[in-house]
């Protein structure tokens, strides 16, 4: 019997842990609940966001729901932690229309081992267009930088922004250094 469990432990465990893991590799989206379908939606709705980020049917571009933003004095939605490597790429992607113009954008946040969040020297942040009154695809790349462990998006309208706008479809991938320009 203790050689069944040694056998079972030493080649089944790795399996197991490895197969429990989401695929992490280029391509593959990081982040969880991208289209916001699942219940729970498992994105942080922070406190100081007081309502102004739902999920709504009416704000679905693919699917039932959709995120719908507005902007009243600065909303604040995160995605889970993403484990990240320093120095890859990693590129963003989301679909937004503006129903009501505002300003509001998607944020590329770096965290250390603890969780302290890195500023780096450019600020990664992919803005919604006010001409985009029909469904645009956004798009941002950003290179995590040193002592990166983990990444956010947050999801903020401006302090002064009083539009409407919906968003939808999020991509999170890790770009291949060939498409990175390295």
């Amino acid at each position: 019997m203790k050689l069944l469990h040694q056998f079972v432990r030493i080649f089944f465990f790795p399996f197991i842990l490895f197969a429990s893991f989401p695929t992490w590799g280029p391509g593959a989206n990081l982040l969880v609940n991208p289209d916001l379908e699942e219940e729970p939606v498992r994105w942080t709705f922070s406190p100081q966001d007081h309502g102004q980020t739902q999920v709504l049917t009416e704000a679905a571009r693919n699917g039932e729901y959709g995120l719908s933003v507005t902007g009243n004095g600065g909303s604040s939605l995160y995605s889970r932690w993403i484990p990240v490597q320093a120095g890859e790429t990693y590129q963003l992607r989301f679909w937004a229309r503006q129903v009501e113009a505002g300003g509001i954008a998607v944020y590329i946040l770096f965290f250390d081992e603890h969780k302290r969040r890195i500023d780096p020297a450019d600020q990664f942040f992919a803005g919604v267009p006010g001409s985009a009154t029909e469904w645009t695809e956004i798009v941002e790349q950003s290179r995590a930088p040193e002592r990166a462990v983990y990444m956010a998006l947050w999801v903020h309208s401006y302090s002064r922004s009083t539009g409407v706008t919906y968003l939808d479809d999020f991509s999170l991938t890790l770009t291949p250094r060939s498409q990175s320009g390295e």
